[in-house]
């Protein structure tokens, strides 16, 4: 009988286990498998990732699918705004597109960009898109402003003449930051979009290909260079730069990391901790040239123009590893530009138009993960980066680190200026918090261990309770006055107040939401609308009539989703500003506070649960805003008061509970994608009754062996040294699989070494006799669908044995057994159900044996 692949030095040690010292050795098999080829796997049964590289088996990566396809045109970029993609296509025109439905895209509108009209890229802020298009002449660049406040009617309202090639686009409040090839960095001033003005220039001495503004940073892709410039003035200065392998075409920066499309040498990853000393820290191969990227989540997607589109997990940033590649069908369709919105994936393909994605599963109902005490009570929260930044009533602000979201740590604190800390906003190195009695407090962040307060701004006679930020102005709701407050905050160290806009006698603001040129603030049971094209004379355009306090905003394309105390979410089509009008609404179950959008997901907080101290986080379907769908709810032990989508995960402030961090999105792996399984291992004519496993594994694996070819499959033990099993089902054809079980959200359970021993008839494994001491070998089944048997060892002499079942918090649910048992190996069997007979619910659960003093755990898992 053939021996399969295996290692001299584990067999003699397995061999040596199995010897009985008063007999001849029996004849033993034995079966090693290191995942490094492919000889003994079963590739059409096997499910699960078989990684030769890595050397095991685990969930694959998440299954990138290609939902559907527009219309063929020749698509050179893509925008997101809403529930429509703004598509720009090679000739001359830019095309709406209704992605309300992503299974059922439909073009609704279109305009005709006129010379130069080859596009090159697009930005939609507010309601307006603006692009960069260039004629034949290197000369002849152009950046071009569409009104798209309805989209179905795109307007073009202004265009602005570049020095040469206009290449890539940034917007950032009032001011458009354009690339403009061997020039350099223009910027626009589009507080006036009919009439888009250069103000301010860097020249970069190398072409700039693609530039992406936060805060006050540009960070630039200029061919061979990554370039940080400051924004904060009007002409941008350059502080920093990188040299990078290839040719830089395109950037995306998340947290303290840029990520730059690098030609040929592909994907590179530059720290940015240190704006004024960027640091090259990996690279990564693509499928193909560089072009484009972007970057959600854990991943960074990558456009390779012929060569398609490549997926990058970026989890460590300092290790990029390829995940996915998606080749386009046919010829020449080249992939140009890629954004992500939510769970979807929005790519622009030469001669084929608009291409939608699914890159992700929402998960419903959001799944807490964890969370981290504040020291105080926690009340607003804004995310930047790596940080999340939690204002605390009375104790100021909490700056908490949130690179592994899984385990958030309070990193750095910083007191207020005096008065109650309410809403919080983030823009470049500052923190902005409206302080009531105070005013404005301006924080440095730029070492979020060592927040610093550097300015403030009172604002006489009047409490300030909410604030926004747009270029170079913070807007402050007020709880007295009914205006509209304005800070110059171009020098944060020295903020001033400069404007104030009547709204109402005696109104009082508890939201703001800055979008384009239109403030929007909530009141007691009105949504008003500010003009602030010009900051300094904020004026009133209309108001919303809802039914309850409103307490936060959240704009999203043409509409404004509104968190309105007892009446849940409200939801306000804003598309003509002059006349908002509510559109749609849902219950929540109490009081709801805050409100964020991702995609066509909703999430509301509510402060309170009838007759307890807890709160919820509610998740509703917009694809509709005239219908929004509840989907899925999470319990809080505090009262939930705010919520952030960033990333995958739902960031909420807890009032007594501090921070908390739920799941919304899934990218990680394909969790059904679940099972290995093996080819016959032993084809020989003896009868093959018993065998056993050990395995070097992470995570919870279950293992199955057949003896007969695969028609009856039974448990066995995968536990170094164990007892091997005796199979019901006697056979002369061996064959294992292993099932990858998840027990929550982020865990991807792995095997890398897998030894099996059989005995044929006539040859035998080792009677162990009486067991040395008190053991607990895994259940059988497990995952646990229905019933289990637990076997356990219990040594001479062991007296009173108590065996019981524990839930995840250890938490009593069953006993099983309790008082004296002899020695031996011993089973018992669990119904899966508690105490008092009703079925557990899903999870990981806890066998504990205690006898003598000593106490022992298993832990198992329960799917239902």
């Amino acid at each position: 009988m053939p021996t399969p692949t295996g290692s001299i030095g584990r067999l003699l040690v397995l061999l040596a286990a199995f010897l009985v010292s008063s007999l001849a050795a029996a004849e033993i098999h034995t079966y090693t498998e290191d995942f490094t080829n492919t000889t003994f796997r079963d590739a059409a049964t096997t499910t699960a990732l078989w990684d030769t590289v890595l050397g095991r088996v685990s969930f694959p990566p998440y299954d990138i699918e290609e939902i559907c396809v527009t219309e063929p045109l020749h698509a050179r970029g893509v925008a997101v705004s809403g529930n429509y993609a703004y598509v720009i296509a090679w000739g001359d025109e830019l095309v709406t597109v209704d992605v309300s439905d992503v299974g059922s895209p439909t073009i609704v509108g279109s305009c005709a960009i006129p010379l130069p009209s080859r596009p090159e890229d697009v930005v939609v802020s507010g309601n307006h898109a603006y692009i960069t298009a260039n004629g034949t002449e290197l000369a002849d660049g152009r950046l071009h402003v569409v009104d798209v406040s309805d989209p179905t009617t795109p307007t073009l309202v202004g265009s602005c003449d570049m020095p040469f090639r206009a290449v890539g686009v940034d917007v950032e409040g009032d001011r458009a930051y354009v690339s403009v090839d061997a020039w350099g960095v223009r910027v626009v001033d589009v507080s006036d979009p009919t009439n888009p003005t250069i103000v301010g220039s860097h020249h970069t001495l190398t072409p700039a290909f693609d530039m992406e503004i936060a805060g006050d940073r540009a960070y630039v892709a200029a061919l061979h260079w990554f370039l940080v410039l400051d924004v904060s003035g009007v002409n941008p200065s350059m502080i920093g730069s990188c040299a990078t392998p290839g040719y830089a075409r395109g950037v995306a920066v998340a947290g303290n990391h840029a990520y730059v499309a690098d030609s040929e040498d592909g994907l590179t990853v530059i720290d940015i901790t240190a704006p004024a000393s960027p640091v090259l820290v990996a690279t990564c191969d693509v499928s193909g040239n560089a072009q484009a990227v972007t970057v959600d989540g854990d991943r960074a997607y990558v456009s390779c123009s012929l060569d398609g589109l490549s997926v990058i997990d970026i989890s460590d940033p300092g290790n990029p590893h390829l995940i996915a590649w998606l080749q386009p069908p046919g010829l020449y369709t080249a992939v140009y530009a890629v954004v992500v919105e939510g769970d979807h994936a929005f790519v622009a393909q030469k001669g084929r138009g608009l291409v939608i994605l699914r890159v992700a599963d929402r998960v419903l109902p959001p799944a807490f993960v964890t969370g981290c005490a504040t020291s105080g009570t926690s009340a607003h929260v804004a995310v930047d980066g790596d940080h999340a930044f939690v204002t605390l009533a009375s104790d100021g602000l909490c700056v908490i680190d949130i690179r592994d979201p899984l385990n958030p740590v309070v990193v750095g604190s910083a007191a207020p200026s005096g008065g109650h800390a309410n809403e919080i906003e983030i823009a470049g190195d500052h923190a902005f918090i409206a302080v009531s009695e105070a005013g404005l407090d301006v924080i440095d962040i730029s070492d979020p261990s060592n927040p610093v307060l550097v300015g403030n701004a009172a604002l006489p006679g009047d409490y300030v309770t909410c604030v926004a930020v747009a270029g170079n102005y913070a807007y402050a709701g007020t709880a007295l006055s009914g205006v509209i407050a304005v800070f110059d905050i171009s020098d944060p160290a020295n903020p001033a107040y400069v404007a104030s806009g009547s709204v109402g006698a005696e109104l009082w603001f508890f939201s703001i939401a800055v979008e384009g040129n239109v403030a929007f603030l909530g009141e007691c049971a009105e949504m008003y609308l500010v003009d602030i094209t010009n900051p300094l004379d904020p004026v009133l355009i209309s108001y919303c009539q809802l039914t309850q306090q409103i307490y936060d905003i959240a704009i999203e394309g043409d509409h404004a989703y509104l968190a309105c105390e007892y009446d849940g979410l409200q939801v306000v089509d804003i598309s003509d500003l002059s006349n908002p009008v509510m559109v749609g609404s849902a219950d929540t179950p109490e009081w709801a506070f805050g409100v964020d959008v991702a995609g066509d997901l909703a999430y509301v907080t509510d402060m309170a649960v009838t007759g307890g101290e807890g709160g919820v986080v509610t998740a509703f379907d917009v694809t509709d805003p005239t219908n929004p769908v509840f989907v899925g709810e999470h319990l809080t032990d505090s009262k939930a008061y705010d919520v952030v989508i960033w990333d995958d995960f739902a960031f909420v402030t807890l009032r007594d509970a501090g921070f908390g961090v739920l799941r919304a999105f899934d990218r990680s792996a394909d969790e059904e994608a679940d099972l290995a399984q093996s080819l016959v291992l032993d084809s020989g004519d003896e009868t093959i009754t018993r065998a056993r496993v050990t395995a070097t594994e992470t995570g919870t694996v279950a293992w199955q062996l057949s003896a007969d070819g695969g028609t009856h499959w039974e448990w066995g033990a995968v536990v170094p040294d164990s007892l091997g099993h005796v199979f019901e089902y006697p056979g002369t054809d061996l064959l294992w699989r292993a099932t990858l079980v998840s027990t929550g959200y982020g865990s991807n359970p792995t095997c890398s070494h897998l030894v099996i021993e059989w005995e044929d008839e006539g040859t035998g494994i080792e009677d162990p006799g009486v067991p040395a001491a008190l053991a607990l070998l895994p259940n059988t089944p497990n995952p646990v669908r229905s019933t289990t048997t637990f076997a356990y060892d219990v040594p001479a002499g062991a007296g009173r044995l108590r065996l019981e079942i524990l839930d995840i918090a250890g938490r009593h649910v069953r006993t099983l057994v309790n008082g004296g048992v002899s020695p031996g190996r011993k089973t018992a069997v669990w119904d899966g159900r508690d105490a008092r007979g009703n079925r557990v619910a899903s999870g990981v659960y806890f066998l504990k044996a205690e006898s003598d003093g000593r106490t022992l755990e298993r832990k198992f898992v329960v799917v239902r």
